[in-house]
């Protein structure tokens, strides 16, 4: 049942491109002129050379076969793969030290981007405690950003009083 729900949550928000695109300009700015700016919320400019290029420049699934598997799900889960949703929240990569516990944050942040605040609070609401605590710690730093995430800021301040 749970699939079930992350599935109809995921078609439904695939539909509505333009506001991701609003959210991803702001997190990960086109770079203007070739002058890379570091004050972005992420990092910036590098970045979206990254994502653009692991997002937006179509892939074969034979290509993606030879992906590490948080970069596999990571993608999938983007274009609405519940399962991969499901593999990605529960990575052994999250909330891991060093790069790709980095990386877990960030496409989580993507996620968030894609899906937008009510829906992805729903799929996050539906995890268990833990992959909750671990969502909560990766967008943490970044909920002053998302300024209309509110139902998302909501579900993580709760948790997080609830929690410790």
């Amino acid at each position: 049942m749970r699939h079930l729900v992350i599935a109809t949550l995921l078609l439904s928000g695939c539909q509505a491109s333009d506001p991701f695109s609003r959210r991803y300009d702001i997190f990960f700015p086109s770079p203007k002129g070739g002058v890379i700016a570091e004050s972005t919320p992420t990092g910036g400019y590098s970045q979206r050379g990254y994502y653009d290029g692991l997002l937006f420049k179509r892939s074969t699934p034979q290509e993606r076969e030879s992906w590490r598997d948080l970069h596999r799900d990571f993608y999938e889960a983007f274009y609405g793969d519940a399962a991969a949703m499901e593999r990605f929240l529960h990575s052994e990569y999250r909330g891991e030290a060093g790069e790709f516990g980095e990386t877990w944050t960030t496409h989580c942040l993507v996620l968030a981007l894609k899906y937008g605040d009510a829906q992805f609070t729903d799929i996050v609401a539906s995890e268990d405690t833990e992959t909750k605590q671990a969502v909560a710690n990766s967008l943490y730093n970044f909920l002053p950003n998302l300024r209309d995430y509110d139902h998302l800021r909501l579900l993580l301040f709760t948790y997080q009083q609830q929690n410790g």
